[in-house]
């Protein structure tokens, strides 16, 4: 391990990841991906992901938690190869993940029970992440008596109660209603200052990618890598009145152009 990766919270080195068919044949699904995300004292980095349907996207993250190997290259979470799953890193799906055996206080606590704590301690934490997602007064309700958008507050708080490293999160609002879409937004934002980790986020949202972003990672078409990396200099604290500015605008159109470019033969899927 060498001093600079220890630096670094998470590193990936030429990562390449091929999968085999069915039918024998084999899938490459990125191709020498390189990142490097520093460790910040006292906060992280909110890093988006955009490219066209089908780049490797997904894959960079399923291999940052551990559930996949890279084919070739390495990926390092504070310069140690990442092997498997762990508790420094916590995942948030687009699928709603709750337990539905479990109500919300239960869901939110579950992370932190598998790790031992006890359930006095356990269940005090729950219900201040519970607060902080606002669904203060749900913690006695199952899965299926809250809303889409209640549910994924429900996995926002049951993957920051364990305060991983990392926090994954692979289109987390794409199954929401529009209006939902933007109170989640806003609720990333206002939770932001207290994370203190660092957020990995798929979208193919570009004003969600520009509005959440430090750093906006565009990949070109499959097999997917790296080709580009625009950095989001707005305020760290933002608010929906910053949509309407013309910076924001400018890095809309930076980034749409940019996908464009890289968007070659196949379907793509943006939303402007």
């Amino acid at each position: 391990m060498s001093a600079e990766s220890a630096g670094n919270v998470l590193e990936l080195r030429k990562v390449t990841k091929r999968f085999t068919l069915p039918d024998g044949r084999e899938f490459e699904a990125i191709r020498n991906v390189d990142l490097v995300v520093p460790d910040l004292p006292g906060r992280g980095e909110f890093r988006v992901f955009l490219g066209p349907s089908g780049c490797g996207k997904s894959t960079i993250l399923n291999i940052v938690a551990g559930l996949f190997r890279p084919t070739s290259g390495e990926a390092l979470l504070r310069g140690q190869p990442i092997l498997c799953p762990g508790p420094d890193r916590g995942m948030v799906f687009q699928s709603y993940s709750s337990y539905p055996w479990l109500t919300v206080l239960e869901n939110v606590a579950f992370g932190m029970q598998l790790r031992g704590v006890a359930r006095d301690e356990r269940e005090a934490v729950a219900r201040a992440w519970i607060e902080k997602v606002g669904l203060k007064g749900q913690e006695k309700k199952y899965p299926k008596q809250l809303s889409g958008g209640m549910r994924q507050r429900v996995a926002i708080a049951r993957t920051l109660a364990v305060k991983p490293q990392i926090i994954l999160m692979d289109e987390p609002f794409g199954a929401l209603d529009v209006q939902t879409r933007l109170g989640m937004q806003n609720l990333i934002n206002e939770l932001w200052e207290e994370i203190e980790g660092t957020i990995l986020f798929v979208t193919h949202d570009i004003p969600e990618a520009v509005y959440l972003a430090d750093k906006i990672h565009i990949l070109s078409a499959g097999p997917g890598a790296i080709v580009d990396e625009i950095e989001v200099d707005l305020p760290l604290h933002r608010t929906e009145d910053l949509k309407q500015s013309a910076r924001f605008r400018d890095l809309e159109t930076i980034v749409l152009n940019r996908i464009r470019k890289e968007a070659r033969g196949g379907s793509v899927r943006i939303t402007t």
